[in-house]
């Protein structure tokens, strides 16, 4: 458990200011060496961080694609991976017995990203940062990738000067007091907003460290400058960049510790609102009363109600379910001129109106068996769909002459799943629908030489799946996933339904899945056959949660724990996300964290 940063450099906190040391206020840590700490990144990628936001080993598979740029999911292509050879949530094949309030996290503090400090920033101050100002930190990442790893960054001098910077920027357009500045108005800012942008109560030594700065600085710079330095301080504190999940004092603990309320507050806002807690949620953490269970179960449904929830819980899910490389997929365009920027950002757009209905409106089953597309005219024109007027999303279905399986036939999906930028590409479509619904396992880096031999296989995508099958090097792995990827063959690179070739001949989309389950092995007609069997297969369930809560704890390990099981009976049995979520957020689990787990 890392809980704060070993060493830090004691600096002036702006140009001038060298009276202003860390030092002068109890808990501040200006962040001017590297420091390791625990990290959640709600987007982008970290060194050593693959798409499903868990370290990588590099290599996908023999196909000489690039490490770390498979769909998300758990395991498969970037050599990471939660199934298979890796220990399984609870409840496992093994049998193993899950553990009644078992601490479903480690003890940690955890590093806020560029986004969460940005959006503090505007809900507390009323501050909004915007374009290079938004960057405050040089880990922007790949988009499409969910990293919620809780080792991924380290804060070096580069990141530090950032979180100054902002600090800077955000302390330049608060004015709390108008332009008569006193001591008075200064501390209730502190006790006010400087303590909810901290996310608990300060210390009275807190408050007066930060008065101190006010007063030493009022005295020759005036009220402006020193409330400005007061802030810029309070932005770089560690209590700031930092949120806890250690309790009273879990650095002295042998056993689980429980949360303090506004630990537990802090948890589920930036679960659910990427944010500090809002106003009811604050005030149940400070009155305590949120530490009751029919307070925190009340907190949890209030917010799973608003909207800005339900899109950050959209947005988390649009991770999992491989929406978000949407962005950052790419075609030839002598090949696919159609694939334009437009055309892109309204697959992304219809893919997550998709996801977004599903998950609030509808059930699991619903990703594998719905019709419904949401499309303009420019999408509608581009796949053979219903005409739309205008350039406005509105739902259509798919025509009853082409195969629909939900969120596996939105075009979107199909073209960002096909990493080839000019051919199909059974191998990522395959490792997937292998990450995301199978779990299926690690797949390690090809072994030496396998690149160079798959540039000397020739032949239709089929031809070559089966070339692969027929190698022992390569079909240990392959030939769990490729036939996979085979069932969506009758659809093109960017998405479009092509159920014949260039030469007119009908294209074969069947498969013989092998190696993943009694309960999905044997043949498939296509990728409607491949939906239902996924659709009617609990381990399709399980494995969406299991994805869905590694990255809403930001913890990579297995967890044996009964509250995780009875929240992924929950949505196993209704096929209601908020109840998933509903759950875990309210289970005793959730509210207790644990030294020992690494």
């Amino acid at each position: 458990m890392s809980t704060s940063c070993p060493e830090v450099e004691r600096r002036s906190i702006s140009e001038g200011s060298s009276r202003l040391l860390l030092g002068v206020v109890p808990g501040l840590a200006l962040l001017a060496l590297a420091c390791s700490a625990n990290v959640p990144r709600s987007s982008g990628v970290s060194p050593a961080i693959g798409p499903d936001g868990m370290p990588v080993a590099a290599g996908t598979g023999g196909d000489g694609s690039v490490p770390g740029t498979g769909m998300p999911g758990v395991g498969g292509g970037t050599g990471a991976g939660t199934g298979g050879g890796d220990a399984p949530l609870i409840p496992g094949p093994n049998g193993t017995p899950c553990a009644p309030g078992a601490p479903l996290a480690p003890a940690r503090v955890w590093l806020l990203s560029d986004e969460q400090v940005v959006k503090v920033s505007s809900d507390v101050f009323g501050v909004t940062l915007t374009g290079g100002d938004a960057q405050i930190t040089t880990a922007n990442g790949v988009s499409g990738n969910y990293t919620n790893f809780s080792e991924a960054f380290q804060v070096d001098v580069t990141a530090a000067q950032g979180y100054q910077r902002a600090a800077q920027k955000i302390a330049q357009q608060v004015k709390p007091c108008g332009s008569a500045v006193a001591a008075a108005c200064v501390e209730q800012f502190i006790h006010d907003k400087i303590a909810r942008a901290w996310r608990r109560p300060l210390a009275a030594a807190e408050t007066a460290g930060l008065m101190k700065i006010y007063n030493d600085f009022s005295a020759t710079e005036g009220g402006d400058e020193a409330l400005s330095m007061v802030i810029q301080a309070a932005l770089q504190s560690g209590s700031f960049l930092y949120r806890t999940e250690i309790g009273v004092d879990a650095s002295a603990a042998t056993a689980p510790v429980a949360l303090t309320a506004n630990e537990v507050a802090s948890a589920i806002s930036f679960l659910l609102l990427d944010s500090a807690p809002d106003d009811a949620l604050w005030a149940a953490a400070n009155s305590g009363t949120l530490l009751q269970p029919a307070v925190l179960t009340a907190e949890v449904d209030r917010l799973l109600a608003v909207q800005r929830v339900r899109d950050n819980v959209s947005e988390l899910v649009r991770y999992w379910a491989g929406v978000e490389r949407i962005r950052s997929s790419a075609k030839d365009l002598g090949l696919f001129p159609e694939y334009t920027p437009s055309l892109k950002e309204s697959l992304y757009a219809g893919a997550s109106a998709f996801l977004r209905d599903t998950v609030w409106s509808g059930k699991f089953s619903d990703l594998f068996s719905s019709r419904k597309v949401y499309a303009n005219n420019e999408l509608a024109s581009v796949y053979g769909l219903p005409a739309v007027a205008g350039s406005e999303l509105v739902a259509v279905d798919i025509a009853a002459s082409q195969p629909a399986a939900g969120l596996l036939t939105q075009p979107g999906v199909l073209a960002a799943s096909n990493q080839h930028k000019d051919s199909g590409d059974p191998i990522h479509r395959g490792l997937f629908v292998y990450n995301s619904f199978v779990c299926g396992g690690t797949v390690p880096a090809p072994p030496a030489g396998a690149l160079d031999v798959s540039k000397t296989m020739t032949g239709t995508a089929r031809e070559l799946a089966a070339k692969r099958a027929a190698l022992p090097t390569c079909a240990g792995c392959h030939s769990l996933f490729d036939p996979l990827g085979l069932a969506f063959e009758q659809f093109d690179p960017i998405g479009r339904f092509k159920p014949q070739d260039a030469n007119g001949m009908a294209i074969d989309s069947s498969a013989t899945l092998a190696g993943l389950g009694a309960d999905l092995d044997g043949p498939i007609t296509g990728v409607v056959d491949l939906a239902q069997r996924l659709a009617n297969r609990p381990a399709t369930a399980n494995c969406a949660t299991q994805t869905l809560a590694k990255y809403s704890l930001g913890f990579t390990s297995a967890v044996e724990s009964c509250d995780l099981a009875d929240a992924r009976s929950k949505f196993a049995t209704s096929g209601s996300f908020a109840d998933f979520f509903r759950a875990l957020l309210t289970a005793p689990g959730f509210m207790v964290r644990d030294p020992a787990l690494k």
